[in-house]
Formats: C-alpha cells, sequence, structure tokens
C-alpha cells in the first residue's frame, strides 16, 4: 500500500511539474508576441517629386511585446503600401507592416523645381545714339536692351561700350553695331545701326 502512494506521489509530481512547465513556456511565449508597433524615427526621405521611386531607408520600427518590454526593427524587416508618385499629393499616407502589425507615416509628392531660365536672345528697347561724326568715339549710355529667356520672362539691360562692338569712325558711312551679352555662359545678340558724317 505504501508503495502504491509513493507512486501515486511521483505521477502527481511529475504532472505537476509538466504542467508547470508547460504553463511557464506559454507564459514566456505569450510575453515575446507582439502587442503593437509605433513609428520611432521616420525615413530620411519625406518629399518626392512626380515619377521618383520610393526610399524608406532610415526608417525605423520600435515593437512593443506583451510582456512591456521591446525593441526597434528598421526598413528592411518591414513592408510598404500606399506609396504612390504618379500624381501630387501634400500628405500621402503610407502603411508600414511588420509581423502583420501596422503603423503609418505621411509622404508629400511634388512637381519637379523649374529648371533655372536661359538667355535666348536679346532685343533692342531703346536706342543709344545713333549719329555720330568722324573721330568720335562710342556712346552706348542711354541705349536699353531687353533680355528674354527661356521661360518666356524678360527683364531690361542698360548697355554700356563693353557690350556694343563694330564701332569705327574713321571714315563717313553707315555702320551696323553688334550688341553681344553673355550670361551663366549663354551668348545673346541683337544690332543697331548708325550713321557718321563728316
Amino acid at each position: 500500500m505504501k508503495k502504491k502512494i509513493i507512486i501515486l506521489l511521483a505521477i502527481v509530481l511529475v504532472l505537476a511539474a509538466a504542467v508547470i512547465g508547460w504553463l511557464c513556456i506559454r507564459d514566456a511565449k505569450e510575453g515575446r508576441e507582439i502587442e503593437s508597433i509605433a513609428l520611432s524615427i521616420s525615413p530620411i526621405k519625406t518629399e518626392y517629386m512626380i515619377n521618383e521611386e520610393a526610399d524608406f531607408s532610415g526608417l525605423q520600427i520600435y515593437v512593443l511585446q506583451k510582456n512591456g518590454n521591446g525593441y526597434s526593427v528598421d526598413h528592411t524587416a518591414c513592408t510598404f503600401s500606399g506609396f504612390d508618385s504618379s500624381n501630387l499629393a501634400e500628405n500621402q499616407v503610407i502603411t508600414v507592416t511588420h509581423k502583420g502589425f501596422t503603423a503609418t507615416f505621411t509622404v508629400s509628392i511634388k512637381n519637379a523645381p523649374d529648371p533655372t531660365p536661359v538667355l535666348t536672345g536679346l532685343i533692342m528697347k531703346t536706342l543709344p545714339k545713333t549719329e555720330y561724326r568722324v573721330g568720335e568715339y562710342l556712346d552706348a549710355i542711354g541705349g536699353i536692351v531687353t533680355r528674354v529667356y527661356s521661360d518666356g520672362s524678360t527683364r531690361p539691360l542698360s548697355l554700356i561700350n563693353h557690350y556694343v562692338y563694330g564701332f569705327d569712325s574713321s571714315e563717313p558711312r553707315t555702320l551696323t553695331l553688334t550688341v553681344k551679352y553673355v550670361e551663366d555662359g549663354s551668348l545673346a545678340e541683337t544690332t543697331y545701326d548708325i550713321t557718321i558724317t563728316e
């Protein structure tokens, strides 16, 4: 009888140990399970131009576990949805997913900046002195040309002698002078006529 009791006690102890062990494993496993995720560091790039490809490098997610502990993961451990750079958007919502849990952040999609206008031409607006006597010097003061740019805009430019080429008052004649102006490597030209008399 005593032997049977000992055996029964041994069985009970083994079963109890098994149950306790299972409960500990279950609790540990549940403690490691994810409670939620949250964006901890935004991606480096949050502004895009039309048709630009997504780049979520730099993003980090904080993973909160059910036991209160947590850890961080970077963008390589996540998947993303919602990105579309084919249209303008102020606050496009991007969803980041990690192990079935989601968080969100926003990006903006903008038009590419307009290229810097390039000088394409000159138009004579106000003529400088056009009548000279033999032996006189060039005087371009008072002349104004209009600079024309690739975007259609215009800007005035006051003439100085340095911009005018071809002047020669050694004899009476009619001369065509050339106005040349260089801006950011772009050359534009126009002309005007002068008369030289005795």
